[in-house]
């Protein structure tokens, strides 16, 4: 018979087999690796709507979906009217109602938009309107321009500016290319951040409530890096 002395002995061995098999199962291979968790991840998914709490309008419930949209509408359609004053075959007028049109797209002729240099990585910044300018002389050489915005991140925040409007912002890829006679001569993509304004105003309706209503215009365009694709210039 065994002594008392090794019966514990190997009930100690057994119940030490016993934990630590079961702590085992729950270490990783790679004991510098994280302990993996039973519990799956929750998929975040983007509000409908953002409450702004301000002391003149009180709490004020943003429409998200008609945030997105009017930005990209906004966004798009600066896109387009810059595909217009680049082309060559533009007339001079045109290019400058283009620009005026495009200028409407924001809230004021004061904001101001960043311009990159792939070669030097420099930054300078100028208002809109004279960036536009300069746009329909510096590319107006193309025959085609092709601008696609990819990567688009909406921030569902939103910030009271001195002039009572609201401010947030759209990150986006611009991928930008300009053809000649067919042929892709220049191209670049550039992220950027484009400040979005939430301007409010009032309009009375057709029976006749005067009601509180939304429009989204477009800001500061800041750069935050450009990467250049093509140049047959150089």
């Amino acid at each position: 018979m065994l002594s008392s002395t090794l019966k514990k002995l190997l009930c100690a061995v057994v119940l030490f087999i016993i934990v630590y098999g079961a702590v085992a199962q729950e270490l990783p291979a790679d004991p510098k690796a994280p302990r993996s968790s039973k519990k799956t991840s929750k998929k975040v998914k983007w509000a409908d709507s953002t409450t702004i709490d301000d002391e003149k309008l009180g709490h004020v419930k943003v429409d998200m979906k008609m945030f997105k949209e009017k930005a990209l509408q906004k966004t798009t359609e600066l896109s387009n009217y810059i595909t217009l004053i680049t082309n060559k075959n533009t007339s001079r007028a045109d290019k400058n109602k283009g620009v005026d049109m495009a200028c409407k797209l924001f809230v004021n002729e004061n904001a101001s938009v960043e311009v990159s240099n792939s070669n030097t990585k420099k930054i300078t910044k100028t208002n809109i309107r004279t960036y536009l300018t300069n746009l329909t002389y510096l590319y107006g050489h193309f025959d085609k321009v092709v601008i696609q915005y990819v990567d688009i991140t909406y921030v569902p925040e939103f910030r009271r500016g001195a002039d009572g409007n609201f401010y947030s912002v759209v990150t986006f890829v611009q991928k930008f290319e300009g053809f000649i006679d067919g042929k892709l001569s220049y191209g670049d993509l550039t992220k950027k951040d484009i400040t979005v304004v939430l301007k409010n105003y009032t309009k009375v309706e057709a029976d006749g409530v005067l009601k509180n209503k939304w429009d989204v215009y477009l800001s500061d365009i800041g750069v935050k890096e450009t990467v250049k694709m093509v140049n047959t210039f150089n």
